[in-house]
């Protein structure tokens, strides 16, 4: 049996864990919900250069540094955008979750990283033990397993077979682009008549670290 799904993604400061400074969940049916760390709480001075760069932290982040005004302008594609503080974040994120199944292409090591801030607020996970990857999820339908495939890598296999999947991701495949099309991808592959089925997306559940 497969619970009612959430999809997550996030960005850290670092490559190897570090603070969240992003996280992007979205049910199964409606807008998805961005939430930003303020970035006095994100120890920048430990930060992976590197990595803060990919993730596009200075572009991206309403308020890249202490002291500058937050401008939520500069996101876009969610229907909620929140800036907080990680004690306000963390409890939202925990009643975003309650009961949920987490579904994601990196789960794997968001969800860990989710609980991490969870736990640093004395809040317990309270999200179905087992979460879905959709690398494994879509390798039964690919016949191939390709670990760190991107989303928009999945997206063009899929479509390569006739499954409708949607648009491919324009752009930098930033956390709620990702949600969006975890959607999208989860949709296609457990229902329709060349999908997987639902038992099947069951099977694909991975046993979380932090349960």
């Amino acid at each position: 049996m497969i619970l009612e799904p959430v999809f997550l993604a996030v960005s850290a400061t670092r490559w190897d864990g570090g603070r969240l400074w992003e996280i992007a969940l979205a049910p199964r049916v409606g807008p998805a919900t961005v939430w930003y760390i303020r970035s006095e709480f994100l120890d920048l001075g430990s930060a992976d250069p590197d990595c803060l760069s990919t993730t596009g932290f200075q572009r991206r982040h309403p308020q890249p540094r202490p002291g500058v005004p937050v401008d939520s302008t500069l996101v876009g594609g969610a229907g909620d955008v929140r800036v907080s503080d990680p004690d306000t974040v963390a409890w939202e994120v925990y009643e975003a979750t309650r009961g949920r199944q987490i579904v994601g292409m990196t789960a794997v090591t968001d969800v860990p990283q989710l609980d991490l801030l969870l736990r640093r607020h004395k809040l317990c996970p309270s999200w179905y033990r087992q979460f879905i990857d959709l690398g494994v999820l879509a390798s039964g339908f690919l016949r191939r397993r390709d670990p760190g495939v991107t989303v928009s890598t999945l997206i063009d296999r899929l479509a390569r077979t006739g499954l409708d999947v949607g648009e491919p991701i324009i752009g930098t495949e930033t956390p709620v682009r990702q949600v969006e099309a975890c959607r999208r991808i989860f949709e296609a592959l457990t229902t329709g008549e060349r999908g997987p089925t639902i038992d099947t997306a069951a099977a694909a559940a991975v046993d979380s670290h932090c349960a």
